[in-house]
């Protein structure tokens, strides 16, 4: 067999055992986050969330024809696992290209033991990928990363092909082919276009003889052309196509679409003109570049679909981009706002005090304007369809009027863009989100100013440093009760405060040596404060601390300190400018100055130094959100859990315990649940030592290639990473943007497998001695560092492990050189050898990849769908409450009456719209606005009014909505920025018995609770009033006012109390969501219900109609990953409820029903147990009761049904403290530091502990579990106590 042949038999047969491996694992149904979302756009040719991806939703489509509705997600995401399969093709056919370059002879046949070497070397290298922790999981759901993966692996082995042809005629076809790739993946993924660079060094590496000037250029020419793609083509085509629509529409006053008509016949022209030209003129290179930004054109044009449907209106309609500049901003993803990349601001830069606001560009929006001739036109009002013009004109109006087409500027982007003061501004700027808790984490993850540091107080008395506590106590004893002298406690003083850069004599005087005189902050005047009461100099040892914290520079505690300043010197200079603009003065123009300078300077204090930012940038953005991802890979991973940064959750780890203990604290203690979480991986570092070997050897023998793979790998990872700019706390990981960095990784694992066979051959003894030597000094002096900065061994440690097998994979090659083994047999031992690596990957990597046999998804969704009274309303507000719902309308057509409304997405005005539209068997949502009245840049914030009476805050619903609903009512803020107001926060809607009644609101035993009116204040997930709404409450005020209970309300228990607006005393629980109804119910002491529970219905809904996804199968087991460990949470929560109303009603069967059904169809085995099942452990315990005795009741239940009970709760409360304990031996188990930080966890581990106890004790006294417990955490207790008296026998220590 040939050479040629050999590979491409090997390459199919890696690809058939790839393609085998995804479609055993590939989910049966849409999984969750955006997957629902994608197969939907896809079964129907709706419109997804932005920027789309038509090209994968044509060719999920067209998978689909062969499908019924209950198996099209099966297609989709087959689509998927045969994009990875091909993508694993296209890989091995790479390594093997870039690996035969490196052969004594390759522009010849090689020898039997090369092509073993190099087919392994394809294999193991492709086949480490195909088992990759990232791509695997992307291989196996209906998501584009898959087919984005494939186009860009097509493209790199598309380059590598021309490489072979380059010096033959036609040899540029190959060139246009990649440029039709390229225009087609942008149809599915931009991630494709950073390949470019690299395809860029292929041809110049090709065509020119090397320099470092012709390198530079090149990249130079090749980043240029990626941007000139990514901005000039796919958004610059439509900008300028949008320009033309305006010309013509506007300015010329012809109909829709003329200017794209036009627009579209001249660029045809001009390409067909620039081809001609350039061909005529024999400019190859200029031919060349026009015929391939043609075919990107061509291949791009799959986002007419998107134009097309959207036009149409289906139920699915995300941006609504049905005309241009609709389509610019879904390319420009403006629904997701904006970062800083080079420069800009930080978390806090305030904005510019002379100009806050800037406006944006124009923000178009297509109009079917009413115009009146008064003399010159006026637009009398505004219509987004023609239907809703024309239903206005016949009944307003006049012959004066008509309906012109017209794109109108909604105003939208009119003083919207914040013009932050350039003096605290940033170049690079990476910590920029001014959301709460991302400041909270900017601060941590940057030591923002020692933030994270125990900042210590010193004394000229005392040597070392102190904390707050042991810094008042020496004061109070080393000088207030020093017994020193009235001129030596002066001095000794005066030098304590100079040690903090503050004066003694501003606040403080001593009056004698047993006196001292303090100023009244409030009078100003001097108080005595005799020395000779401790009482008094512990007050006093307070306060000269807090003086002297004062004086730090660092610390949280600095920190809080300068933004009380700020805050307060904004509040100040607000109350002067408002004395200066009334009184003229300039003594009160002058006091502004002077505290606006002080601000100024407490700004340049808070604005973070470049030193912090970078820190953020390399410890979380680099590190956090890029190295661990990539580590994850090819090292190995803790759990399949997020992390925000913790050491319990979703770190890298190798399975050395030794080396992972330096990191992650003792690996030798760990919990039965962290043992067996399916994403608990481990590599034992041999993916990544075979990749560097790879790399190394790839620099050193063919340093050119190695640049082309460098530049895919440097620009499908870290350059992402600058380009995101990513805030803390990530809704989910991220590592999926990342795969073609580990793609390109992946290749030099192939190549690392070369390397082995190659050393084999020619590898010197002297050589090897000297690097593995050096690898080892450089361990050495690393560990030495190391201990001298008190930092882990971790580094060290890691170097030093992959220093020693890569010692003994070095020495084998050398055995084999020295015992003459035959080159066929070394290159075999190799292969074998290497080949483990992505056999062990695989299969430590299967049970937490393989979604086979789960259904979560769903039947998740259909359970919410199925909580519901038919007609419903249902507000969601994440992607997963939202899309599996979208899912299930859209492709199985399930309960297509109940209207899905998306809280986060109803800010927007197209949102609105469509909610205002009939959707299948949904009638449109009672939404009454006009469509001007919230169109984007209308209401996005509405300001809230506190009441003017407080003692009758509450106002009728429908008047206050007229208020904020008129054009006329708006007031002016600071900016010059005016809004619309309600004139309350507080509300209140009557409520009609009669459509109650007629509507089946309530049932006949809930008539009598009915009340006559809903009254309710607006306020935030804490409880406290708001001050402002946005556009999408407001709507939903517009809805509630309007719907007069003719269709049920139902807000997702997923949404959250900050989208309750208040109303949660209104609520009544019928399973997956709250209903709104008109009774008012009095708070629940469990801190996770709100309102009441509709018992029989949700009893009904739970029994009879919920699926479970598989999570019963115990026998074959399936995967529950997080986000479904998350919403099992939910189902479990929401039982734990229903069950514990029904025991309150005393309807003992039913509640038993709940729990058991609960642990029978979320077992343990599947889906971990939690502290959420207390509430089922505490019924199962109550109901277990047989006799009568002081606070115990005992439930009319059965024999049978007790012992159920018995059973049930026996199991659980042993479970759940097997958990605790187990939980909190680990917590014991760790370092003094790291215990530390789990405080709060071991409380409540120990809480929940003994709670179980107690209960046990209290219902089952006589049962051996109740002393079998005692006994356990008696244990526990001498272990604890133990352990806390060993840790304080360290002595002091840092946290």
């Amino acid at each position: 067999m040939t050479y040629q042949k050999l590979n491409n038999w090997t390459g199919w047969g890696v690809w058939l055992l790839a393609t085998i491996v995804y479609l055993s694992t590939i989910e049966p149904t849409a999984s969750f986050w955006d997957c629902g979302e994608f197969i939907a756009s896809a079964f129907k040719l709706e419109v997804g969330h932005p920027p789309g991806a038509p090209f994968f939703m044509l060719l999920a489509r067209f998978l689909m024809i062969f499908a019924t509705p209950e198996t099209a997600a099966v297609f989709a995401n087959s689509l998927s696992a045969l994009s990875s399969s091909f993508t694993i093709l296209f890989l091995f056919w790479s390594i093997t290209h870039l690996a035969k370059k490196m052969i004594v002879d390759p522009s010849g046949e090689a020898t039997p033991a090369e092509r073993w070497a190099v087919m392994g070397a394809g294999a193991v290298g492709a086949l480490a990928y195909t088992f990759s922790d990232s791509f695997w999981f992307s291989a196996v759901e209906g998501e584009v990363y898959a087919l984005s993966s494939l186009f860009t692996a097509l493209v790199f082995w598309a380059i590598l092909k021309w490489e072979n042809v380059a010096d033959q005629p036609g040899h540029l076809r190959w060139i246009l082919v990649i440029a039709y790739l390229m225009g087609l993946s942008i149809g599915v993924h931009l991630l494709n276009l950073l390949a470019i660079p690299a395809i860029a060094l292929v041809y110049y590496f090709k065509k020119y003889e090397f320099s470092w000037k012709g390198l530079g250029i090149t990249t130079l020419v090749a980043v240029a052309l990626l941007g000139f793609v990514q901005e000039g083509m796919i958004k610059g085509v439509v900008n300028l196509a949008a320009k033309f629509e305006l010309f013509f529409v506007n300015e010329m006053g012809f109909g829709f679409n003329t200017g794209v008509l036009a627009y579209a016949l001249f660029l045809i022209a001009f390409l067909t003109a620039a081809v001609w030209w350039t061909h005529k003129k024999g400019w190859w290179a200029a031919n060349t570049f026009v015929l391939g930004m043609t075919l990107v054109l061509i291949g791009y044009s799959t986002f007419a679909v998107i134009v097309i449907r959207s036009a149409a209106n289906p139920p699915m309609d995300e941006n609504n981009p049905e005309d241009l500049f609709a389509l610019l901003a879904y390319l420009n993803r403006e629904q997701y706002g904006s970062r800083p990349l080079a420069t800009g601001e930080y978390w806090g830069s305030p904005v510019d005090k002379d100009k806050p606001y800037e406006d944006g560009s124009p923000s178009y929006v297509k109009s079917y304007s009413i115009i009146e001739d008064k003399g010159r036109d006026v637009r009398v009002k505004s219509f987004r369809t023609e239907g809703g013009a024309l239903a206005w004109m016949e009944e307003n109006g006049t012959k004066r009027m008509r309906i012109e087409e017209e794109y109108v500027d909604s105003g939208e982007k009119r003083g919207s863009v914040a013009n932050y003061d350039s003096r605290f501004t940033m170049v690079f700027p990476r910590m920029w989100s001014g959301q709460a808790n991302h400041k909270q984490a900017y601060k941590q993850w940057s030591n923002y100013k020692g933030f994270n540091e125990q900042v210590g107080f010193t004394s000229p008395l005392a040597d070392g440093a102190m904390g707050l506590a042991a810094f008042e106590q020496h004061i109070a004893t080393a000088y207030l009760q020093s017994g020193m002298s009235k001129a030596e406690l002066t001095r000794a003083m005066n030098s304590l405060f100079r040690t903090y850069n503050r004066r003694f004599e501003e606040n403080f005087e001593i009056a004698s040596a047993t006196e001292l005189l303090v100023k009244d902050p409030q009078s100003g005047r001097m108080q005595r404060a005799p020395l000779d009461s401790d009482e008094i100099v512990a007050t006093l040892s307070q306060i000269i601390a807090d003086d002297l914290q004062s004086g730090l520079t660092r610390g949280k505690a600095y920190v809080q300190r300068l933004e009380r300043q700020r805050n307060e010197l904004e509040s100040q200079i607000r109350m002067a400018t408002r004395r200066a603009n009334q009184t003229g003065s300039a003594d009160d123009i002058r006091t502004v100055r002077q505290l606006e300078g002080m601000l100024d300077r407490v700004e340049g204090e808070l604005t973070p130094s470049m030193a912090e930012n970078l820190r953020y940038f390399k410890d979380y953005q680099m590190g956090w959100m890029y190295f661990r991802y990539f580590l994850w890979n090819f090292v190995g991973r803790q759990n399949d859990t997020q992390g925000h940064g913790d050491f319990m959750d979703g770190n890298w780890l190798s399975g050395i315990n030794s080396i992972d203990a330096e990191r992650l604290g003792n690996q030798n203690a760990l919990t039965g649940q962290q043992l067996e979480n399916k994403g608990y991986n481990r590599f034992y570092y041999l993916p990544l030592l075979l990749g560097l070997l790879g790399l190394l050897f790839h620099a050193f023998r063919d340093p050119k290639q190695f640049l082309v793979v460098t530049a895919l790998f440097v620009l499908t990872g870290m350059a992402i990473v600058v380009y995101l700019n990513q805030y803390p706390f990530q809704p989910r990981e991220r590592d999926y943007a990342f795969v073609g960095s580990f793609y390109a990784f992946a290749i030099w694992i192939g190549l690392g497998a070369f390397a082995l066979f190659d050393w084999s051959r020619r590898a010197d003894v002297k050589d090897a001695v000297k690097a593995l030597g050096t690898s080892a000094v450089v361990t050495v002096v690393l560990f030495g560092l190391e201990a001298a900065t008190g930092g882990n061994h971790a580094m060290s440690w890691t170097i030093g492990f992959m220093t020693m097998v890569a010692a003994l994979l070095v020495g084998l090659a050398l055995l084999f050189q020295r015992l003459s083994v035959q080159e066929s047999l070394r290159a075999q031992v190799m292969v074998l050898l290497t080949l483990a690596v992505p056999a062990l990957m695989a299969s430590e990597g299967w049970d937490d990849h393989s979604r086979a046999k789960r259904r979560t998804g769903v039947d998740f969704a259909k359970n919410y769908l199925d909580s519901l009274e038919p007609n419903a309303i249902l507000f969601t507000n994440g992607d997963n409450d939202t899309f599996p719902l979208w899912y299930v309308q859209e492709v199985e057509g399930y309960r297509t009456d109940v209207r899905i409304c998306n809280l986060s997405l109803l800010n927007t005005d197209w949102y609105i719209d469509q909610m205002k539209r009939q959707a299948y068997e949904s009638a449109p949502l009672p939404i009454k606005m006009d469509e001007e009245k919230y169109r984007q840049g209308t209401r996005d914030l509405v300001i809230l009014d506190a009441p003017r009476n407080p003692a009758a805050p509450y106002v009728d619903l429908s008047e206050a909505l007229s208020v904020a609903l008129d054009d006329e009512k708006k007031r002016q803020y600071a900016g010059g920025k005016k809004f619309n107001y309600f004139p309350s926060n507080s509300f209140r809607i009557a409520v009609d018995s009669a459509a109650v009644a007629m509507h089946g609101v309530l049932t006949d035993e809930e008539m009598p609770n009915r009340l006559d009116a809903i009254e309710f204040t607006l306020s935030g997930s804490d409880g406290s009033p708001k001050s402002y709404i946005l556009k999408n409450q407001l709507a939903v005020l517009d809805m509630i006012a309007n719907n007069q209970w003719e269709r049920p309300i139902y807000f997702a228990v997923t949404t959250g109390p900050d989208s309750y607006m208040g109303l949660q005393e209104y609520f009544r629980l019928e399973g997956l969501a709250y209903r709104l109804v008109p009774i008012r119910y009095p708070k629940s002491a469990n801190p996770n219900a709100f309102g009441g529970v509709a018992t029989d219905r949700m009893y009904t809904n739970v029994m009879d109609k919920w699926s479970w996804g598989g999570m019963d199968n115990i026998e074959d087991g399936i995967y529950m990953d997080e986000n479904n460990r998350r919403m099992v949470t939910n189902f479990r929560l929401q039982m734990s409820i229903l069950a514990e109303e029904l025991l309150a009603e005393e309807d003992a069967n039913r509640a038993l029903d709940i729990c058991d059904e609960m642990l029978t169809r979320m077992p343990a085995q599947n889906v971990p147990l939690s502290r959420v099942l207390m509430t089922v452990q505490g019924v199962l315990m109550e109901m277990s009761v047989s006799d009568s005795l002081p606070g115990r009741k005992v439930y009319d239940l059965s024999a049978e049904r007790r012992a159920r009970a018995q059973e049930l709760g026996k199991q659980v409360t042993r479970d759940l403290f097997e958990i605790q304990t187990d939980a909190l031996k680990y917590y014991y188990s760790l370092d003094v530091n790291r215990f530390q930080s789990v405080a709060q966890e071991r409380r409540i581990a120990k809480q929940v502990a003994d709670v179980m106890v107690q209960t046990a004790e209290l219902y089952m006294p006589d049962d051996s579990l109740a002393s079998e417990l005692t006994e356990e955490l008696e244990a526990l207790e001498a272990m604890i106590a133990e352990a806390e008296m060993r840790m304080a026998n360290l002595g002091s220590f840092e946290f």
